[in-house]
C-alpha cells in the first residue's frame, strides 16, 4: 500500500544518513593514512564519471531550445564545479609533476562538462573554483626555501599549460565552436531563469506556512500534501508537484526543516556550521593562509548547494571534502604532536 512504501522510503532515506555518517569516519581515517592518495581517487572517480557523460551526451543528444545538454545536467554540473575546488586543493598540496598535469587536464574536462550542464548552481561554484586556481597562481605565499621552490615550479607549470591551451583554442575551430556552445547555453539560462526563480522563492513562502501549521515537521513523504494545501501553491506562484516520492523544497535546510520541523531546521543549521568549521580549521592547519582562502570559496558554494537542491547531507557533495581536510588537518596535528615529543 502507499503507506507501507511510504514508510519504507523514510526507513530508507533515514538509514542512508546513517550509512554517510560512517562514511565520514572512513574517509577521514582512509586520509590520514594515505595522504593525497584518497583525493586523487576521489578526483579519478569524478573525472572518469565526466567522460562518460560526455560522451553519452555526444552520442545521445538531449536538445532543447536549439542547444545540447548534458545528461544529468544539474547534479553532474555541481560535481564538476565542486570538483575544479578540489584539484586546486590537490595541485597545491602535491609535489609530483604528473599528477598536477592530470589535475589541470581535469580541470578542463570538468570546465567543459559544467559548461554544457546548464546548471546555474554549477556554474558558480565552478566560478568560485576558478578563484582559487588564480589565487594559489598569482596570491598564495609559502613560507620555507622548500615550499617557495615548490610554488615557484608549480607556477611556471600552469603557465606552461596555459600557454599551450591558449594557442590550441586560438588555432582550433573545433575548440571555437565548443566555447561558443557553452556560451548559447549560458544566455539561454540567463534569459529563461525567471520563473525558476520565482518558484525557488516560493518554497520559502510555503515552508514557513507548513511549518506555522505543523511545528514538527511533516516527514519526507508528507511534504506534497503539506505544500500543495498552501496559500503560495494555490496561487500558482509555486512550481508544480509531481509526486509525494518527487516532491521536494529545492534546499537542504529547507529539505529537513519541513520534515523535521523547527527542531529538524536548528538541527540542519547546527550540523552545517560544524562541517564547516571541521573545514576550515583542516584546511587552515595544511594551507595556512591560503587554506582560509580555499576554505571561504568552497564554504560559500556549499551554502549555495544547500540553498538549492536537497541532498547536500544525503550524498557525498558536501561529507568527502569535509572528510579529505578533516584527514589532512589530523595528520598535521599528529606530525607536530610526534615532533614535540622526539628525544
Amino acid at each position: 500500500s502507499l503507506n507501507e512504501s511510504s514508510l519504507v522510503q523514510d526507513v530508507g532515506r533515514t538509514f542512508r544518513l546513517k550509512i554517510l555518517s560512517l562514511m565520514v569516519i572512513a574517509v577521514v581515517e582512509w586520509t590520514i593514512k594515505m595522504g593525497n592518495f584518497t583525493l586523487f581517487v576521489i578526483l579519478m572517480g569524478i573525472f572518469t564519471g565526466t567522460v562518460i557523460n560526455l560522451i553519452i551526451s555526444f552520442q545521445n543528444p538531449f536538445m532543447l531550445w536549439g542547444s545540447m545538454r548534458l545528461h544529468g545536467q544539474n547534479t553532474p554540473g555541481v560535481w564538476m564545479g565542486l570538483a575544479i575546488h578540489l584539484t586546486a586543493w590537490l595541485f597545491y598540496k602535491s609535489t609530483n609533476r604528473k599528477v598536477q598535469v592530470l589535475l589541470v587536464v581535469m580541470v578542463l574536462v570538468f570546465s567543459f562538462g559544467v559548461g554544457l550542464s546548464f546548471s546555474r548552481i554549477g556554474w558558480i561554484v565552478a566560478t568560485a573554483g576558478y578563484v582559487a586556481w588564480i589565487y594559489i597562481v598569482f596570491f598564495a605565499r609559502a613560507s620555507g626555501v622548500f615550499q617557495r621552490n615548490h610554488l615557484r615550479r608549480m607556477r611556471r607549470l600552469l603557465v606552461s599549460i596555459f600557454l599551450i591551451i591558449s594557442v590550441i583554442g586560438i588555432s582550433s575551430p573545433n575548440v571555437q565552436n565548443q566555447l561558443g556552445m557553452v556560451g548559447t547555453l549560458i544566455e539561454q539560462k540567463l534569459w529563461f531563469s525567471g520563473d525558476s526563480n520565482t518558484e525557488r522563492s516560493s518554497y520559502y513562502i510555503g515552508t514557513a506556512e507548513i511549518l506555522a501549521k505543523h511545528p514538527f515537521g511533516v516527514g519526507y513523504l508528507g511534504f506534497y500534501d503539506a505544500m500543495v494545501a498552501t496559500d503560495i501553491y494555490k496561487s500558482g506562484k509555486a512550481a508544480h508537484e509531481v509526486s509525494p516520492t518527487e516532491a521536494n523544497p529545492h534546499s537542504t535546510f529547507l529539505w529537513y526543516t519541513v520534515t523535521g520541523g523547527v527542531i529538524g531546521g536548528v538541527l540542519v543549521i547546527v550540523l552545517f556550521l560544524l562541517f564547516l568549521r571541521v573545514m576550515k580549521i583542516g584546511l587552515f592547519r595544511v594551507f595556512g593562509k591560503t587554506g582560509s582562502v580555499f576554505f571561504y570559496l568552497i564554504a560559500g558554494s556549499m551554502f549555495i548547494i544547500g540553498s538549492t537542491v536537497p541532498y547536500l547531507f544525503n550524498s557525498t557533495i558536501f561529507i568527502l571534502p569535509t572528510a579529505i581536510a578533516a584527514g589532512w588537518g589530523l595528520s598535521k596535528r599528529f606530525e607536530r604532536s610526534a615532533s614535540s615529543f622526539k628525544v
